[in-house]
């Protein structure tokens, strides 16, 4: 009985092996002739959409550990050179790319110039580098622009900033987490103008307690409230700096609160001119929670006063109103909050 048992399961077995096998011919058969139809259905002279070169990177020298790019000059009458070194990319291979071209832009005049192929780095990628010279220019913040171009009539552009000096670059911060109320001020409450004419309102000081609200980035604010229909409620920060000759550049930031029901929230971020006795608008956010950033690089010295000191104004967005219900009015009041503000000073120290 076991004997017929494994005869017949090796019959089976035989049957599976040669059923198999037939199913495999018939699949290739089938199917191969559809894969070779697929393969030349494709065109012998197919090309890549043109797409325009893009950039990985651009760099120069940089003489300083601070943040940025520096470039530093301790003799401006014999000429510093500088190298800029590009890396781009194009799809459509690294030999499509046409040209490279820069342009300076900053305080003083700087010729463009044309980059060249320095080497490659794959077939889609290549490294450019150009050289410019700074001598007697002006020192301050420059930016370069650069335009690559391919031979099919695509571009891209990219920017880089540095700063131009004669010496060593160095940043102090100025804020409100020592000092405060010995040279540098906070000022709270409301203004009718936005901004106001003159650089002296809100004219009331924060308490010792209301400095602590605001000597760090921490979420913790000290908020102003208006009660007057047509005011925006307002901070005002005074800064004595002590490097008024050999400043290149002030960052200014503030984060804060701003909100006003039924009007715009967020707030603006304005610095007295004293040159032109206004204020100059430099930032604005609509958000409630904002964070307003302004730079100042050209004509610095308009902006601190005979003894000293910077005047920044942060107020809220929209004034005061009034809301008229059937049986009484509403004040829609305007609220401001500020958690940290600080002034960046990059400046020139003793070569």
């Amino acid at each position: 009985m076991r004997k017929k048992m494994n005869k017949m399961n090796k019959k089976i077995d035989s049957r599976r092996y040669f059923a198999i096998m037939a199913a495999v011919l018939i699949i290739a058969v089938v199917i191969a002739p559809t894969l070779t139809a697929i393969e030349t259905e494709i065109p012998a002279n197919a090309s890549v959409p043109n797409i325009a070169p893009s950039f990985i990177s651009l760099s120069i020298p940089d003489d300083s550990a601070d943040p940025g790019y520096q470039v530093i000059n301790p003799d401006p009458e014999r000429n510093r050179t500088v190298r800029l070194e590009v890396v781009l990319c194009d799809m459509n291979g690294h030999d499509d790319i046409s040209n490279v071209n820069a342009n300076i832009t900053g305080p003083s005049h700087v010729d463009p110039f044309t980059l060249k192929l320095n080497r490659t780095l794959n077939v889609s990628t290549a490294v450019y580098e150009g050289y410019f010279n700074m001598s007697h220019h002006k020192q301050g913040e420059y930016t370069i622009t650069v335009r690559a171009c391919d031979k099919g009539g695509m571009s891209s552009q990219a920017e880089l900033n540095f700063t131009y000096s004669y010496g060593e670059v160095e940043v102090v911060r100025y804020d409100f987490s020592d000092g405060a109320g010995e040279d540098k001020w906070a000022y709270r409450y409301q203004c009718a103008e936005f901004p106001p004419n003159t650089n002296d309102v809100p004219s009331i000081e924060f308490t010792p307690r209301q400095y602590s609200f605001i000597k760090s980035r921490n979420y913790i604010m000290y908020v102003s409230v208006t009660d007057k229909t047509g005011y925006h409620a307002a901070h005002r920060f005074v800064f004595n700096i002590r490097q008024p000759e050999n400043i290149l550049m002030m960052n200014i930031s503030w984060w804060g609160f701003g909100f006003k029901f039924l009007g715009e929230d967020g707030a603006t971020l304005f610095i007295w001119n004293c040159t032109a006795g206004r204020y100059e608008r430099i930032d604005r956010d609509n958000s409630i929670f904002a964070m307003l950033k302004g730079s100042i690089s050209d004509d610095i010295s308009n902006y601190i006063d005979e003894c000293g000191n910077i005047t920044i104004l942060v107020e809220q967005n929209s004034p005061q109103t009034t809301a008229t219900s059937f049986w009484r009015s509403i004040q829609l009041h305007s609220f401001l909050g500020t958690d940290y503000i600080c002034l960046d000073v990059h400046y020139l120290s003793p070569c």
